[in-house]
C-alpha cells in the first residue's frame, strides 16, 4: 500500500514542472490585463482582453481597446468628459487615444462639451492628440452654427493639414443662408456632397468650402446668383469678405 501511495505522489509531481510553466506565462498575461492609460496627468486604470491575448510583447506597444475601471472626470480645454466604470476606449502608446461613441450612448460616460459657442451632442466619438480634444466623429447629428443648423459629420480640432483653428465636415446645410451684409447663400441640397467650415480665430473670418460643386452667391443689389469655390466671411455669419470663384 505505501509503495502504491509513493508511486502516485511520484505521478502527481510529474505535472508540477507544467503548472510552473502555465503559471509563468498566464499570470504576466493577466497583469497585462490592466495597464495604466495616462491622460495629460491622471492615470487610468484599465482592462484589455486584446493584451492578455496578443502573442507579441511588441504589439502591447501599440494601440489597443479596454474598458475603464472606476470613475474618472477628464478635464479638456472644451468642457468636462466623465468616463464611467465600463466605458470603452481606445489606447495608443500608454495613453488614451478615443473615447468610443458606445460609452455615451450606454450611459458609462457623458460630457458637457462646447466648442466655440457649439454645444456637442451626447453620443459623439472623441479622439485626442497629445492630451488635447483632436477630433469629435458627430456621424451626421445637427448642431447649431450661430442659429444655423447644419449636419456634422466630424469636427476637427487638430488641423493637420488646415491652418484654421476648427474645421468642421458638413454633411447637409440648409437651403438659404443670409449673412449679415444680406448676402445670401443659396445651397442646392442635391449639389452640396462634401464641404467644410473653417474658422480662423486670429484673422476673425470663417470660410465655407465646396470643393465639388461650389456654393451660389448673390449679394445686394446683384440679380443673379455667382458661383463660388470658396468664400470668406466674418465671423457668426457677419459680413462678406471675399470669395474664390468656380472655374470648373
Amino acid at each position: 500500500m505505501m509503495k502504491n501511495k509513493t508511486i502516485e505522489k511520484i505521478r502527481n509531481w510529474r505535472y508540477l514542472p507544467m503548472l510552473i510553466g502555465m503559471l509563468v506565462v498566464a499570470v504576466p498575461r493577466v497583469i497585462t490585463a490592466f495597464p495604466i492609460v495616462w491622460f495629460g496627468d491622471s492615470r487610468i486604470l484599465v482592462f484589455s482582453f486584446d493584451r492578455m491575448v496578443r502573442v507579441s510583447i511588441f504589439q502591447l506597444m501599440y494601440s489597443f481597446e479596454a474598458r475603464v475601471i472606476g470613475n474618472h472626470v477628464l478635464k479638456t480645454e472644451h468642457g468636462a468628459i466623465r468616463l464611467g466604470h465600463g466605458s470603452l476606449v481606445d489606447v495608443s502608446y500608454s495613453r488614451l487615444g478615443r473615447i468610443l461613441d458606445s460609452s455615451f450612448r450606454n450611459g458609462n460616460a457623458s460630457h458637457n462639451l462646447v466648442v466655440e459657442g457649439i454645444v456637442m451632442p451626447e453620443n459623439i466619438r472623441v479622439a485626442f492628440r497629445y492630451g488635447k480634444i483632436a477630433l469629435l466623429a458627430l456621424d451626421g447629428q445637427e448642431i447649431i452654427v450661430s442659429s444655423v443648423p447644419l449636419i456634422v459629420t466630424n469636427f476637427d480640432l487638430s488641423h493637420p493639414k488646415e491652418t484654421a483653428d476648427i474645421t468642421i465636415i458638413i454633411r447637409t446645410v440648409p437651403q438659404n443662408i443670409v449673412l449679415a451684409d444680406y448676402t445670401q447663400i443659396d445651397i442646392t441640397p442635391d449639389g452640396w456632397t462634401w464641404g467644410r467650415l473653417l474658422f480662423y480665430n486670429n484673422a476673425e473670418r470663417w470660410e465655407l468650402v465646396n470643393v465639388h460643386s461650389g456654393t451660389l452667391v448673390k449679394h445686394p443689389g446683384e440679380t443673379e446668383f455667382t458661383r463660388y469655390k470658396s468664400i470668406t466671411f466674418k465671423p457668426h455669419w457677419g459680413e462678406f469678405i471675399e470669395g474664390e470663384l468656380w472655374e470648373k
